[in-house]
């Protein structure tokens, strides 16, 4: 009789910081139902990875599954596969991280389950070369990867139904390969699919191992499964119909595979992932023709043929695709850095809580876009600078010492350019000489608050298939993978795609016509006449025992109809621990007389557009308005913005009227559950008319102040 071994695997994952009400639908349509289904067929031998986040949350809210977990573990039905305990990406975290994270993982089954892992889920499959030398010092036998990290090296068809093993500077791993054609057939075709797809692939001397192992999510909680997968059955047939055929269906875990069969030879992988990551990490325009182009392909049957030839970006192009993921990651990269410096040095609680927070600003979710929201969402944004910003607040008093504020002048992103970053400990503000004089980021270390998380609007492959999706809609009875699946949340969404030419940091400085509109501004459609916002200032420091002033200048120019006329910006930020940060322009006109905006751009995340604790104050009366809201104010002394949520009020001063522009930044992004509008934060533009006459001087002045409750205070106050 011809027999096949079947690896069954399933991963189940939430970031860190999603919404409670995101992690119970999760729990109750895909979690509990899939874990107690199997349950019921101890024959169903299966590997099971959890992430470290769900672990957490299972802990204080869903211990019944610990249980269920623990009684398949005692009768050897489940494997559990160990990982980084938050789901990090482990090539591109600090390998002191990546193995402190594996040890973490393995520890914890070990210590609730009695179970220490041999193998590790790889997260999003995320292959680099040198990876077996990690994974080998961690203890770790094996991982799964992609059939396509094979194919792309020449292993097709059933070749690809064993493991192999790879090295690096002679530290062996096993490598499982995943089955895509399992993948996208499970759970969307009939259960008898899969049982075919066995049965020809079986032969007299059983030694094939066909491998499925994917995310969990696809069990209940994407788009229109849970009926399908529970209500219609598909689960239960499914099980039993393996249970049915066992006589040549060998049920393994991963573990059992290595421990009775051979690998079928040596691999060296290339830097490799998914094939749709590859189309993702792309730039947008060549995004979007590497997706026509496979499609194409598989129009005309040549796909699978081509396939191995095919190959976009990597992973760590994310890195360069959006700026505001490098940000987070080289602010992680920093804090491990700081944190292993200061090692020995920090009591042992202080230590193990920053080590905790940059762990947890690890997870991978947050820092790329694909199919999931990813960099997209506000609040996996703000739960890794959370994370960040926690860890740091145990480990700046240690870099204060007595001093009353700290300055670090050098390259702290590693591009070559110094950064600047002053702190007191109850505020941090970081600037980037190199990009407009730019006040890139400004942190409420008491509240662990990014204020400035947001994200530029930017180009996306998908964005061009937006208009063909408006009248599409999800047909229940369609049971696809959201690989496949295209649909709009609402109509008109082309109408609210605008792209910004610059990145969203703060302290810009703009110069406009008199006329410019505030909804110009809002779509980024307003004429730029100045050569300052993306551009390089020079820059000094001044140091007292008290307070610290930088001064930013450039000499720059106004263009009009190709012609560029001299002009300069001297903005002096004056930094005093306790007191609002002041911001003096001294503006320099050359020898044409100009009638000109000039303006300075921050931009704030505020999460949400729709909490009434986060609102607006301004004008004379400081009326409250929305985030959402449009907001185009004259002769003003005084702005508030309030983040009730965090503790934190933003308050805007100056001792001369300024006009002042609040506008809500929104994208047009893909999620499983098609394409979607998310609100970003506010841009706000303080700006006045000025008219110089030639060789004039005229000043513009500011102050900022950042009110904020610690962790742990009753509720803001919300007026």
């Amino acid at each position: 009789m011809k027999r096949i071994s079947f690896v069954f695997g399933v991963h189940l994952h939430q970031p860190v910081g999603n919404f409670d009400w995101v992690m119970e639908e999760a729990v109750f349509h895909a979690y509990l139902p899939f874990l107690k289904t199997v349950a019921r067929h101890p024959e169903f031998r299966f590997s099971l990875h959890i992430s470290g986040p769900l672990w957490d949350y299972f802990s204080e809210k869903h211990r019944e599954i610990f249980d269920i977990v623990g009684e398949m573990v005692a009768r050897s039905q489940v494997e559990l596969v160990g990982g980084g305990y938050y789901e990090p990406i482990l090539a591109v975290i600090p390998r002191r991280d990546a193995l402190g994270q594996l040890k973490m993982m393995s520890n914890f089954l070990e210590k609730n389950f009695s179970s220490r892992p041999r193998g590790i889920w790889l997260t999003e499959r995320i292959w680099e070369p040198f990876l077996p030398s990690i994974l080998y010092e961690a203890g770790v036998e094996y991982t799964a990867v992609d059939d396509y990290h094979l194919k792309s090296i020449g292993i097709t068809g059933d070749d690809l139904l064993g493991y192999y093993v790879t090295e690096d500077d002679a530290h062996p791993v096993a490598i499982f390969p995943i089955s895509e054609e399992l993948r996208y057939a499970i759970p969307f075709d009939a259960p008898e699919k899969t049982i075919e797809y066995l049965s020809s692939r079986a032969n007299d001397w059983g030694g094939r191992v066909a491998i499925i192992a994917d995310d969990g999510e696809k069990f209940g909680l994407w788009p229109g499964t849970y009926d399908w997968v529970y209500k219609d059955g598909w689960l239960e047939k499914f099980l039993k119909l393996l249970e049915s055929n066992l006589s040549w269906i060998n049920l393994q875990t991963f573990s059992e595979v290595l421990d009775s069969h051979r690998s079928f030879g040596r691999v060296y992988l290339p830097t490799a992932s998914y094939f749709e990551m590859n189309e993702w990490t792309l730039p947008a325009e060549l995004a979007y023709r590497f997706h026509i182009l496979t499609e194409e392909l598989k129009k005309k049957g040549r796909f699978e043929e081509v396939k191995p030839f095919l190959k976009g970006g990597y992973w760590r192009n994310f890195l360069s695709k959006y700026p505001e993921s490098d940000r987070m990651h080289k602010r992680m990269t920093g804090l491990s850095s700081l944190l292993h410096s200061l090692e020995g040095k920090l009591d042992k609680n202080s230590y193990e809580k920053s080590r905790l927070s940059l762990y947890r600003s690890q997870v991978n979710c947050a820092y790329w876009h694909g199919i999931f929201g990813g960099l997209y969402l506000p609040h996996l944004r703000d739960a890794i600078f959370e994370n960040i910003l926690e860890g740091e607040r145990q480990l700046v008093p240690h870099l204060l010492g007595d001093a009353p504020y700290l300055l670090r002048v050098e390259d702290m992103n590693a591009d070559r350019e110094d950064e600047i970053q002053l702190t007191d400990g109850r505020v941090s503000l970081w600037f980037m000489p190199r990009y407009g004089g730019s006040l890139f980021e400004i942190d409420a270390l008491l509240s662990d608050f990014c204020v400035t998380n947001t994200v530029t609007r930017r180009r996306e492959g998908y964005h061009k298939l937006v208009p063909q999706t408006e009248e599409s809609a999800y047909d229940e009875n369609e049971h696809k993978s959201i690989h496949e699946l295209v649909t709009s949340k609402e109509r008109n969404l082309y109408a609210h795609l605008f792209y910004d030419w610059y990145t969203r940091y703060s302290l810009l400085d703009h110069i406009m016509p008199p006329d410019e509109t505030v909804l110009r501004f809002r779509n980024c459609q307003f004429a730029e006449l100045g050569d300052f916002v993306n551009q390089p200032y020079d820059f000094d420091v001044k140091e007292s025992t008290s307070s610290c002033e930088i001064l930013f200048s450039r000499n720059g120019g106004i263009w009009r109809e190709g012609k560029r006329y001299p002009f300069g910006v001297e903005k002096r930020i004056r930094f005093t621990p306790g007191k609002p940060t002041e911001f003096l322009y001294t503006l320099k006109n050359g020898d044409t007389p100009q009638d000109v905006i000039f303006g300075v751009e921050f931009n704030f995340g505020l999460l949400t557009r729709d909490d009434p604790s986060t609102y607006i104050l301004s004008g004379r009366s400081l009326r409250r308005t929305k985030p959402s809201e449009l907001v185009e104010l004259s002769d003003v002394h005084q702005f508030r913005i309030v983040v009730g949520s965090k503790g934190v009020e933003l308050v805007f001063k100056s001792d001369e009227p300024v006009n002042v522009w609040s506008v809500p930044i929104e994208t047009v992004s893909i999620s499983e559950s098609g394409f979607e509008r998310l609100y970003q934060g506010n841009a706000i533009l303080f700006h006045r008319r000025f008219s110089f006459a030639p060789d004039e001087q005229k000043g513009f002045s500011f102050a900022m102040e950042i009110k904020q409750r610690s962790k742990g205070e009753e509720q803001y106050n919300k007026r």
